[in-house]
């Protein structure tokens, strides 16, 4: 993530860096904005990038992603920690995910010690802890041949935030399993305890 300050409804630059060990049909890459902690169907995909994978090597490439729309968010939620996810598929199923933390809030203390109804849209920004991405891995299967909707099974120890409950050894196409495990890894990222540590960690600093 570029800009670790900015305003509410300014680009989202990111930065993507990979090695790809063997060409790739497609990966599809997006930018999610979790408009709600509670309800991901408030998420904005704010951009959706198909990249075919023609060559082995080193890449790197920045996604500019326009800002994330205030009026799909309810306004009792424009304000405070948030998220932003970078993800990426191949085949139609996610194997990579990094979110990072967010604070919406005014560039006053006046102003955030009394929030105005309806929110002022263009005194929002962005505050973004670019230091402390959470990334995950999911397990997929690579192999073109099982088919383009299994899961292969991967050893927990090779699974960063693995969690036992909701995902490893999916296979046969059990999208709903895939759902609960991608569902089950935002449900963490954004529980109450997260968002606090985060409101804590990024104070105001657009003075």
């Amino acid at each position: 993530m570029k800009d670790a300050t900015a305003k509410f409804t300014d680009p989202i630059c990111v930065e993507i860096s990979f090695e790809a060990l063997q060409e790739l049909k497609q990966l599809i890459w997006k930018v999610i904005y979790i408009g709600e902690a509670n309800n991901d169907e408030s998420d904005q995909v704010l951009e959706d990038i198909e990249m075919p994978i023609e060559q082995v090597g080193s890449m790197r490439f920045t996604i500019e992603a326009p800002g994330p729309d205030p009026t799909k968010i309810r306004a009792e939620e424009l304000v405070g920690v948030t998220a932003i996810l970078i993800t990426c598929s191949y085949n139609g199923n996610e194997f990579f995910r990094v979110g990072y933390y967010v604070n919406v809030l005014y560039g006053t203390d006046e102003l955030n010690e009394n929030p105005p109804n309806p929110p002022l849209i263009d005194e929002l920004g962005r505050l973004v802890m670019v230091d402390q991405p959470r990334v995950t891995n999911f397990p997929i299967e690579w192999d073109e041949a099982a088919g383009s909707s299994t899961l292969g099974i991967v050893p927990p120890d090779q699974i960063e935030n693995f969690n036992p409950t909701t995902g490893f050894g999916y296979t046969d196409g059990d999208k709903d399993a895939r759902d609960k495990m991608y569902a089950q890894d935002r449900k963490e990222m954004l529980s109450s305890a997260n968002l606090q540590s985060a409101a804590e960690a990024l104070q105001p600093s657009f003075q």
